[in-house]
């Protein structure tokens, strides 16, 4: 046998050396899918050869750095099917202005789809429940995956801790409004007509901070007198109008309250979770676009990216609130809270007015 420990370019040419070279690969991945077995979820590894693995709910797949993909080892349907859905999100982002720079380092850029595969995919099957489901999870984690490295970062950690969960459900609401599925929707980013997804993610970060500073607002998990909650403080009653039309097509987003109406303590451990709430709010968003009066919401042949002036209508629709819409497009572009306490002192978040 030809050893192929050191590979001749020359060799390559060899029909007998490649098959040899893919023989030697399919061994390797044969021994991490028995290695894999007993590793948890999300878990990542290299062999003595510098191949890479990593566990996505329950399979283990090579990770191709140098090809931008990745390879279902365990010869799984449903393995298959992930490996699917995350190589085609890439495809579209590598065709993305800057989607290069949003996947950054491959693996590491795997090894984040795969934690949050671990934290969030369970709770994304109960809320869609479709054939597909596996196949839209793993294509938004890996969009979303991307939005998140693109989006700005504070100096205060606990306010980044849900980006990625916003840029999945941007991604996800996107394409589910058919805004990214032609030449003229929605790109990854934005120009100075249309903001891009990652703009949007944005516009979503500053609104959870004036709704919920981003989960650091004592008691945002209750109720108020409006039966608003969570970090979007969305209604826990699931009542308004695109919660109807929506519960209707694959989606189940929890609610907070029983089949009687009533708050009940058990759904509302649901409702709050992160993944959901989030969800529900950007999801209201998209709804709140669909009544800008100069947007066609209503004919898909018509529906290109929104403008930043149709975004902004959406927001202040979400709220009810010019001066919100205000507060929250200032923190979009200068990373500066701009609100005013009771007082009339400057509102500040840990003595600082800039945030990000």
């Amino acid at each position: 046998m030809r050893n192929t420990d050191k590979i001749n370019p020359g060799d390559l040419l060899d029909p007998d050396y490649r098959k040899e070279l893919e023989r030697q690969k399919k061994e390797r991945d044969k021994r991490a899918s028995e290695d894999g077995k007993s590793r948890p979820d999300g878990s990542s590894w290299s062999n003595l050869n510098g191949d890479t693995y990593v566990k996505i709910n329950g399979h283990i797949f090579r990770v191709e750095s140098n090809s931008n993909r990745v390879v279902c080892c365990d010869e799984s349907s449903e393995g298959d099917r992930i490996a699917t859905a995350i190589n085609s999100a890439i495809i579209w982002l590598i065709n993305q202005p800057g989607g290069k720079d949003a996947i950054g380092n491959f693996d590491k850029f795997i090894s984040d789809i795969a934690d949050f595969a671990t934290k969030n995919f369970s709770m994304f099957k109960e809320i869609y429940n479709s054939p597909d489901s596996l196949e839209k999870f793993f294509y938004h984690a890996t969009v979303g995956t991307a939005i998140s490295n693109k989006m700005t970062k504070s100096n205060f950690s606990e306010l980044n801790k849900y980006d990625q969960e916003i840029g999945f459900w941007v991604s996800f609401w996107a394409e589910r409004e058919e805004m990214t599925c032609h030449s003229k929707g929605i790109q990854l980013i934005g120009n100075a007509i249309n903001p891009g997804l990652v703009n949007i993610a944005m516009f979503v970060k500053a609104m959870m901070f004036y709704e919920s500073e981003i989960g650091q607002t004592p008691g945002y998990l209750e109720p108020d007198e409006n039966l608003d909650a969570g970090l979007m403080q969305v209604d826990i009653r699931g009542g308004e109008e695109w919660w109807s039309s929506n519960f209707e097509n694959c989606l189940n987003f929890k609610k907070g309250t029983n089949e009687k109406g009533r708050v009940d303590p058990d759904k509302m451990k649901k409702f709050n979770d992160s993944f959901n709430n989030i969800g529900i709010g950007v999801g209201h968003l998209f709804y709140k676009l669909s009544l800008v009066a100069d947007y066609p919401f209503y004919d898909v042949k018509d529906r290109q990216a929104p403008t930043w002036k149709q975004w902004k209508i959406a927001i202040e629709l979400y709220n009810g609130s010019e001066k919100y819409a205000n507060k929250v497009w200032a923190l979009v572009q200068t990373g500066e809270i701009i609100e005013m306490n009771p007082d009339g002192t400057p509102r500040e978040y840990k003595g600082k007015r800039k945030i990000w």
